[in-house]
């Protein structure tokens, strides 16, 4: 666990190991493992509400575009001047630049929550087979003694 993958040498005691030793690295690769499954948690969680903030906003995407298309007379904004209908022509490509940016952001957020969740389940995945690896050795140890 945090030895860094090298196998933890215990002391040779009458009977095996020093039981206080083992009892010692097991109550600590314990936390470790607990520390590990509550970050995988709150990654899970994280992932699930962008996830839900995603669809919510795919949901509102769709049903804006479902929407017809706002009919303004631009003749009436012309005769404010040319000013008002560059104003407007801006306003518009920023409205559109917004929206992409938006897609793209809670998309690279999916994709971070994703990775978050995949890292945090390969180091749980690690931990548990070094553990039972441990563990194991461990067991073979005590039967020969």
């Amino acid at each position: 666990m945090s030895n860094g993958g090298e196998r933890t040498k215990f002391d040779l005691v009458m009977r095996g190991y020093d039981k206080r030793q083992v009892d010692q690295y097991m109550t600590r690769v314990d936390a470790e493992l607990a520390s590990y499954n509550a970050e995988r948690e709150r990654a899970r969680g994280q992932m699930q509400t962008m996830a839900a903030q995603l669809q919510q906003l795919q949901a509102e995407l769709g049903e804006l575009r479902q929407r017809p298309p706002i009919q303004l007379d631009k003749a009436s904004f012309r005769d404010l001047g040319p000013m008002v209908d560059q104003i407007l022509a801006l306003a518009e490509k920023q409205a559109g630049q917004i929206m992409s940016s938006s897609t793209e952001r809670a998309a690279s957020r999916q994709a971070d929550a994703e990775k978050t969740l995949a890292d945090a389940r390969e180091r749980a995945e690690k931990m548990r087979q070094q553990l039972e690896t441990e563990l194991g050795y461990a067991c073979v140890l005590e039967r020969r003694g």
